[in-house]
């Protein structure tokens, strides 16, 4: 029997003979039915593709292979049959088989090829041999390439051939002259304009991609900025720079940022110098013949201000080669290279506050904080004046002013009105002497004193800080001559007496409390800035709790121990005390307030000078080695007398507890289970022994101790005994 199916080759019409083997199978056309298609595009196909067979006694069909790959069947009745095309199919004729009288046997072979999209199993370098297997995927124009797979050529359609591409300068594909191309291998050449990526090869099929790429010598055309500090982010660009492995700006190795085909980012990295950039891919090395300049860069610099003649260390990257070094639009005339990284430069006469500017041969650069030239003082008007009055203060570099101080240590209210110049007024207090401006460059002096007209009574302080009734307290300011009254926190003083006009020697009255002193002259009345302490003693108390007063032996205990001072005094050297028990060992201890230091059986805690009102807690943990009772006692005591001793001390008694011997019998083994290493298991034959340790007892490791025993053939009795 023979059935024809009409194919159209090249444009024209041909018929093929198909003669059908013995089996009650026919075909009387097939071809490519997804995606669509028409003419001679009905056999090119590729993996996934589904091919339709239309006959007869195609319901026996059991495989359909394109070369030695068995397509999916999807579809199966007695006049039609629909298959995918597997992935490893090749270009040739399609076989079918079926079932024929209980055996598999094949049942038609297509005498047209179906033609497939090329498939690459591998790819290297031919020409020249690649020693390595790094060579053999890279190469230059002209190399030749040699790829094995599957569907190059169809032998019998001259007109399905295989175009391998390789990836341009352009962005776009360039094609490879052909060596020679047989159904498995093909041998291209390395096209001019080619560079670093992924192949493709296409026939009328289809085309496929290579998972691999092939590199080219990368070409660095350029990189921007072409100059640049260190840390700086330079975009180098080229071509066949795909999968670049490292980048070095004069041998120092860059950081990666990103990189593509054509550009890779790098971060400029610690130089000393400007230097060629290396570049090296999978395809090779190049270096060019530019250098990347490397800029100056200002870090810092100490000190942060100064005056003339001070030497300052400037530290940054890039500095080699410096020649100039300005303080403001001053240039320093002494300049010194240490190295790359640091210049030192002597602050010039003339000097003015701003940021500092360094030069090199490749630039400058300029400190994003500025240098603080010391202030001058030159001149105050008025130069004489009474509280309240606004004076002017001229000199260089005060624009940047953080205190103006008159005689007496008063500080004024000021206003900068340029970088030489601030107006300030004369506080309440001020006193005649050199007036003082402070800038983060320094203090200056006024060169002649300011003198305060009709200043009114001024306390800087007193001494002593505390003292008692009928005790002899120094006032000392400014103005205080001929006192008219002297008051301890409102309550007068009966006896006191002016030592010139800087200081009043008064004595404490019977009624006085804590706070601050007065003095009355004719023209005001002055309150010191600070209280003064009326007292002898500081009253120190102590409280001691316990998380826990009965934990079991071997657990541990938090204890808090809480030390005040009552008052009305400061507590000089004050010293607290813990006494531990010889059962009990410290496993952490904390203050709030100075160092806990551990001596023998104690702990000892110190505060230099423990003010009124003031706390320290000291938390202790403890752990209890046996039964006994464990009492903790503390004590607070200092060098300032306290008259009410009764609650300078505190007691806690814990109460341990014996741990629980728990004991679980197995088919053989007994197992002893308890908590604290301080116990040691024993064994006897009666209630009442005798006792016999056991020898099996593990090394303790901080948690429950167990330990299993043979099960005896007698009754036996277990307990635990305190440990040594």
């Amino acid at each position: 029997m023979k059935s024809f199916v009409s194919r159209i080759v090249a444009g024209l019409v041909a018929w093929f003979t198909i003669v059908l083997p013995l089996q009650a199978l026919t075909i009387s056309q097939f071809g490519r039915i997804v995606p669509p298609a028409t003419g001679i595009d009905l056999i090119r196909i590729k993996p996934g593709d589904r091919v339709e067979f239309d006959g007869t006694g195609l319901d026996a069909v059991v495989d359909v292979r394109f070369g030695l790959a068995s397509a999916s069947i999807v579809t199966r009745t007695p006049t039609r049959l629909v298959v995918v095309v597997p992935q490893e199919a090749t270009t040739g004729p399609v076989s079918l088989y079926d079932l024929f009288l209980g055996s598999i046997g094949l049942a038609y072979t297509s005498s047209v090829d179906f033609e497939l999209a090329p498939l690459v199993a591998k790819f290297e370098r031919s020409e020249p041999t690649a020693p390595t297997p790094a060579d053999k995927i890279r190469g230059v124009v002209g190399n030749a390439v040699l790829f094995t797979g599957a569907n190059f050529i169809a032998v019998n359609d001259p007109g399905f051939a295989t175009t391998v591409y390789f990836p341009s300068v352009s962005g776009g594909y360039v094609v490879a002259p052909v060596d020679y191309a047989s159904q498995t291998t093909i041998q291209v050449r390395v096209p001019l304009q080619a560079v670093s990526g992924n192949i493709v090869l296409a026939n009328p099929s289809g085309y496929v991609t290579t998972t691999g790429k092939f590199y080219l010598q990368p070409l660095v055309t350029g990189f921007d900025p072409a100059a640049a500090h260190v840390g700086d982010t330079v975009t180098v660009s080229g071509y066949s720079l795909l999968d670049t492995a490292s980048v070095s700006v004069g041998g120092i190795p860059a950081t990666i940022l990103s990189g593509s085909g054509t550009n890779v980012q790098i971060r400029v990295p610690v130089l000393s110098k400007s230097g060629a950039v290396s570049l090296t891919t999978p395809g090779g090395t190049f270096l060019t013949a530019s250098e990347l300049v490397l800029l100056p860069a200002v870090n810092s610099f100490l000190p942060g201000g100064g005056g003339a003649g001070t030497v300052v260390t400037i530290t940054g990257s890039g500095l080699a080669g410096t020649t100039q070094v300005r303080f403001g639009n001053a240039i320093a005339t002494t300049v010194t290279n240490v190295d790359s990284t640091t210049v030192t430069a002597v602050v010039p006469l003339g000097a003015f506050t701003g940021p500092l500017t360094v030069t090199t041969g490749n630039g400058s650069a300029v400190s994003t904080t500025p240098f603080y030239v010391a202030p001058v003082v030159a001149d105050i008007n008025p130069s004489r004046a009474k509280a309240g009055s606004l004076v002017t203060v001229t000199g260089n570099n005060v624009g940047d002013a953080t205190a103006v101080v008159f005689g007496g240590g008063a500080a004024a209210l000021f206003t900068v009105q340029a970088t030489n110049r601030l107006t300030a007024i004369v506080p309440e207090g001020a006193a005649t002497g050199s007036l003082k401006v402070t800038t983060p460059g320094g203090t200056a002096s006024s060169p002649v004193p300011f003198q305060v007209i009709g200043t009114l009574p001024v306390i800087y302080g007193f001494t002593p800080s505390h003292a008692g009734p009928g005790e002899t307290v120094t006032v000392n300011g400014d103005n205080l001559a001929s006192p008219t009254s002297v008051s301890f926190n409102g309550t007068p003083a009966t006896s006191y007496v002016a030592v010139g006009s800087t200081s009043v020697m008064a004595t404490v009255p019977a009624a006085a409390t804590s706070g601050p002193i007065t003095v009355t002259t004719a023209k005001g009345t002055a309150s010191s800035p600070t209280s003064f302490l009326v007292g002898t003693v500081a009253d120190l108390s102590v409280s001691v709790q316990a998380d826990t007063k009965t934990p079991v032996v071997g657990s541990s205990a938090r204890l808090t121990f809480v030390f005040r001072n009552l008052g009305p005094l400061p507590a000089e050297n004050a010293s607290f005390g813990i006494v531990l028990p010889s059962n009990a060992d410290v496993l952490e201890a904390t203050t709030t307030l100075g160092t806990v230091e551990q001596l023998g059986l104690g702990l000892n805690v110190t505060a230099a000078n423990f003010e009124p009102g003031a706390q320290a807690t000291v938390v202790v943990r403890v752990r209890v080695k046996n039964a006994s009772s464990a009492s903790f006692s503390a004590v607070a005591s200092s060098d300032t007398p306290d008259d009410a001793t009764a609650n300078n001390t505190a007691l806690v008694t814990l109460v341990p507890q014996r741990p629980t011997l728990a004991v679980t019998r197995g088919p053989a083994t007994l197992t002893l289970a308890w908590f604290e290493a301080y116990f040691v298991p024993q064994r006897g034959p009666a209630p009442t022994g005798p006792w016999q340790d056991l020898t099996e007892v593990p090394t303790w490791g901080g948690g429950a101790m167990n330990v299993g025993v043979a099960v005896g053939p007698d009754t036996e009795f277990y307990r635990l005994r305190l440990g040594p």
